[in-house]
């Protein structure tokens, strides 16, 4: 959970939630400086940690990184409950996991965490994007992301690319700053009822 020292590292916690195979992993591994050059290992659940820095405040993110088989619910929920934020990540290259965005992942998570959880939308693998054949799906368009992030009321959307590092510490910069955003607002609330500052 986020320890709100002011002298202190901040510590937040996040968990990536999305379809299999689209490179959920790896923009972990890349954020934390462990080697990308080989395909990540089968996820069924793994720990990273890694620094951000906003506002002149150092925040240490503490990040879950599941598998989305059905068989490992209860582990993806073991790592829900103790998150502060999410982030929801879907391949360009992939519209089923775009899909699965509204279909299964913010549903389930919503399901554990209620509707006021806080989330960022992801989109992987856009190095990819100019590679494609006859025989895929035509790649999900930067627009069409931003029109799902406000249909779905994401603090933000990013796009990003392990393979070229593009944008991938602007995904946890985005992280920090939902979490801190949320904070803001509840500040605010009790400034309201409590008439205190």
């Amino acid at each position: 959970m986020v320890n709100t020292g002011s002298t202190e590292t901040r510590c937040l916690q996040c968990t990536l939630v999305g379809d299999a195979a689209i490179g959920k992993t790896s923009l972990i591994r890349t954020y934390t400086d462990r080697t990308n050059n080989t395909p990540p290992p089968d996820t069924v659940f793994d720990n990273y940690a890694g620094t951000s820095t906003y506002s002149n405040q150092e925040f240490t993110i503490s990040i879950f990184d599941c598998s989305s088989k059905p068989d490992h619910a209860s582990i993806r929920l073991f790592a829900y409950k103790d998150s502060d934020v999410f982030a929801l990540c879907y391949s360009v290259m992939d519209r089923d996991s775009f899909e699965h965005i509204k279909s299964k992942w913010l549903p389930e998570v919503t399901n554990i965490m209620g509707k006021r959880v806080n989330f960022v939308l992801v989109a992987t693998q856009i190095d990819l994007r100019e590679s494609i054949d006859l025989d895929q799906d035509i790649p999900v368009s930067k627009t069409e992301g931003h029109n799902m992030a406000e249909e779905i009321g994401a603090c933000s959307f990013i796009e990003c690319s392990s393979s070229n590092q593009d944008n991938v510490q602007c995904v946890f910069e985005d992280v920090v700053q939902c979490v801190l955003k949320q904070k803001k607002k509840k500040h605010s609330i009790v400034q309201r009822i409590f008439g205190t500052k």
